[in-house]
């Protein structure tokens, strides 16, 4: 593993457990946020799944 790759590792997990801590501190439901995630990931796959419209 190159120091980049480390480097982003630790990144990733600073900004992934910064936002858990967030999200339990508030109290913001763990139901809705697998919701809101489940709808993102499939709107995600719905866009790849349909050709990019044409430049004007």
């Amino acid at each position: 593993m190159t120091d980049a790759q480390i480097t982003e590792a630790a990144g990733a997990a600073q900004l992934s457990t910064g936002v858990s801590s967030y999200l339990h501190g508030i109290g913001y439901s763990v139901d809705t946020f697998k919701q809101e995630l489940n709808s993102t990931v499939n709107h995600i796959k719905k866009q790849m799944k349909e050709p990019a419209m044409a430049p004007r």
